[in-house]
């Protein structure tokens, strides 16, 4: 269900941002013509109003009044954005709780936490330690074997292909695809939706005009009007 309302959604987003786009273009067009027509009507009224002469006090005086009016308009916005706030209309706790429904677990979460412990052992020693001094990198080596086996024998088998560089990128993406917390991106700062669950980590992110985003182990899905 929450899959086909997203298609739904995003065909519906599709359809009006291309119909945005060619609305706004019609309309500056004709705001350029209209502007263009306007200014031409000035400068003609202007000139006329030049050449007439007021004669006071047996004094030829050149009087110029010019009432000019830059009010131009591009009709009918507040429509567009009716037309965008009636199609685009979604239950945004429904379906943030049918979401976690049947896409979150608490699978791994142990996991998730043991990398969290190597990534900290990795910073106090630093990478550049482990880079240049061979005693504590023989330490660390150890400690990787023994303390965290799985987790090396998954990335590397033979120390003698390890490379520190790559490894802690492949820890960092192996913490990002275990996370178990929820990340919802949201468009308006009075929104939030860390009730709904412990994990749910509601941020703002003010390129959203619409609806949300979720975050969930490394990837993204999109329920939004940007």
């Amino acid at each position: 269900m929450t899959l086909t309302l997203f298609y739904i959604i995003k065909g519906i987003i599709d359809s009006i941002k291309e119909k945005s786009k060619l609305y706004f273009a019609v309309k500056i067009e004709e705001y350029e013509e209209l502007k263009k027509k306007r200014e031409d009507e000035d400068n003609q009224v202007n000139k006329i109003k030049r050449e007439k002469v007021v004669e006071t006090n047996d004094i030829n005086e050149n009087f110029v009044y010019v009432e000019n009016s830059n009010d131009y308009e591009v009709e009918d916005l507040f429509q567009l954005t009716k037309i965008v706030d009636d199609n685009f209309s979604i239950n945004s706790k429904d379906i943030i709780i049918n979401f976690i429904n049947k896409n979150v677990s608490f699978k791994n979460i142990d996991l998730f936490n043991e990398l969290l412990e190597l990534k900290c052992d990795i910073d106090e020693v630093s990478v550049y330690g482990l880079i240049t001094d061979l005693s504590k990198r023989e330490d660390f080596m150890y400690k990787l074997k023994t303390k965290y086996h799985k987790i090396y024998t998954d990335y590397c088998v033979d120390e003698s292909k390890f490379d520190i560089n790559d490894f802690v990128s492949y820890i960092e993406s192996m913490i990002n695809e275990n996370n178990p917390n929820i990340y919802i991106l949201v468009g308006t700062e009075e929104e939030n939706y860390d009730k709904i669950d412990d994990r749910i980590r509601t941020i703002y992110d003010s390129s959203i005009y619409k609806g949300f985003k979720i975050i969930y182990k490394n990837k993204l899905y999109d329920y939004s009007l940007s």
